[in-house]
């Protein structure tokens, strides 16, 4: 049985659809206090048109589709990476990824600015998903935002993958980049020359892809 002392636990609230803050910036509430009558005096209206711009969504469910890829072998749409079906699948097409390795991409859009804290892949497990990625990063499409790639890796198991994002990205659009497939990858950790891996290893692909 585990033993908690009241002491160590501490109130946390539960994720809502209530906008946020956007990153390195304030509240409504401060917002108002320091622009309104406790503050510079600004009329109501123009405090909330403010605190408007400085608010932004967690992104949600309904508000992902799927607007692009690298490439696509054609066996399904591009689409079915957001539902939970195991037979339905995107992969890239053959020879995009030599040796396991390539730049294979989908795109994603959220319709509007929305906050992304967690990204979720999954996969065939071996020895059924010797193309299913293994590593892959994140890329922001916008052109006034900056960031650095950070290197994700899936683990060998057909459940769903969650990974968490921190800081979270806000943005409309993002590209889940593929860049090592599971053979490949298997292959480096057994130092099994890549040359070795293959015809039909020259791609890769998931089952689903999710974000919140």
């Amino acid at each position: 049985m585990l033993a908690v002392k009241p002491e160590n636990l501490r109130r946390v609230s539960l994720p809502t659809d209530a906008p946020l803050p956007v990153l390195d910036s304030i509240g409504r509430r401060s917002i108002s206090r320091l622009l309104g009558d406790t503050g510079w005096g600004l009329p109501d209206n123009v405090v909330a048109g403010i605190a408007s711009w400085l608010q932004i969504c967690r992104v949600h469910l309904s508000d992902v589709t799927v607007t692009g890829c690298s490439s696509s072998r054609g066996d399904f749409p591009i689409s079915a990476v957001l539902n939970d079906q195991e037979n339905e699948w995107w992969i890239s097409n053959s020879g995009t990824c030599p040796d396991g390795h390539g730049h294979e991409y989908l795109e994603f859009s959220f319709g509007a600015e929305r906050r992304v804290t967690v990204v979720a892949v999954k996969i065939p497990a071996l020895p059924y998903g010797p193309l299913s990625v293994r590593d892959f990063h994140l890329e922001v499409i916008d052109p006034m935002k900056s960031l650095t790639p950070t290197q994700l890796m899936t683990l060998d198991s057909r459940e769903m993958q969650e990974f968490v994002l921190f800081p979270p990205l806000e943005c409309r659009k993002l590209r889940l980049v593929c860049t090592r497939n599971a053979a490949a990858a298997m292959m480096s950790a057994e130092h099994v020359p890549r040359s070795l891996l293959g015809r039909g290893g020259d791609c890769i692909g998931l089952f689903q892809v999710g974000f919140a």
